[in-house]
């Protein structure tokens, strides 16, 4: 019998850094929140986290034929879109894949999938450096 389950967990949530694990199995996810900037700790001396660099990413997808994460906005803005595979993409010695704050923005990071087979599964590793307004 095939489910769909999708479980997001913060990995590491300190002063400066997140680290997230998403993993799902036989389920399509449309704008599904990975990062909830309002929800993260604080970054010390009064600062408030409200949007989330992407220094790095984890992948391993199998079956979907792409996946899209997205910073969250009025009309979200692509940050990438992975294809079936695995691999590590960095950004570090660019200084992170930033989110451009368009209008409307939440500083959420969010994933999209298109619709989904039952051996579809895919496990995301994503490490981003919090910024403040």
């Amino acid at each position: 019998m095939a489910f769909d389950t999708t479980i997001t967990k913060y990995v590491y949530d300190g002063p400066k850094w997140v680290i997230i694990t998403v993993a799902t199995l036989n389920d399509t996810l449309t704008d599904e929140v990975i990062i909830d900037a309002s929800e993260l700790a604080g970054m010390g001396h009064g600062l408030i986290t409200d949007r989330v660099s992407i220094e790095e990413i984890w992948y391993d997808i199998q079956g979907y034929s792409s996946v899209m994460i997205e910073f969250d906005a009025t009309t979200d803005d692509l940050a990438l879109r992975l294809s079936e595979g695995s691999g590590l993409i960095e950004w570090k010695k660019e200084g992170g894949l930033h989110n451009p704050r368009s209008t409307g923005y939440t500083g959420d990071i969010t994933v999209t999938t298109p619709t989904t087979q039952a051996t579809d599964s895919l496990t995301i590793r994503l490490v981003g450096k919090k910024k403040h307004a």
